[in-house]
């Protein structure tokens, strides 16, 4: 599972910009990382989208958990629903206009099999949409 997400976030460009293998982290974040995720964690972590300490996403080989504003959401990567920009283009904007707003996103918003829905930071632009790609498969997926 691991060179699987691997090879898919090789695909588009990553690790790059914010985002990191895990393993290559310093020890410090990923510590941080693994206290705030806790002894419930699942899968070994792959990829962390950091913006800062407080404030990333871990893909691990079994989930996706986001820490933002203080709080933890955890989503199991098989109980995926969908998975989808969690933001709208403002009101009345012209073409170049939502061009320019599509780079500037940072949430995914998901939805899991039971209905619970949450929102994912990633960085703005490619890092987000590579990771939508990763995690599109997923809610495809005969259960």
């Amino acid at each position: 599972m691991e060179t699987h997400i691997l090879r898919k976030a090789g695909q588009h460009g990553l690790p790059l910009g914010r985002t990191h293998r895990f393993a290559d982290l310093t020890a410090d974040l990923q510590e941080r990382i693994i206290e705030a995720v806790g002894a419930r964690a699942q899968g070994r972590p792959v990829l962390a989208f950091v913006d800062s300490p407080p404030r990333w996403t871990l893909l691990t080989t079994r989930e996706v958990t986001c820490q933002d504003k203080g709080q933890l959401l955890v989503v199991g990567i098989r109980d995926l629903a969908s998975v989808s920009n969690d933001s709208q283009p403002p009101q009345g904007a012209s073409p170049e206009e939502i061009g320019r707003w599509k780079g500037s996103w940072e949430y995914l918003g998901v939805v899991n099999r039971s209905g619970g829905r949450g929102a994912l930071w990633v960085p703005c632009g490619g890092e987000a949409y590579a990771l939508w790609n990763i995690l599109l498969p997923y809610t495809r997926a005969d259960r």
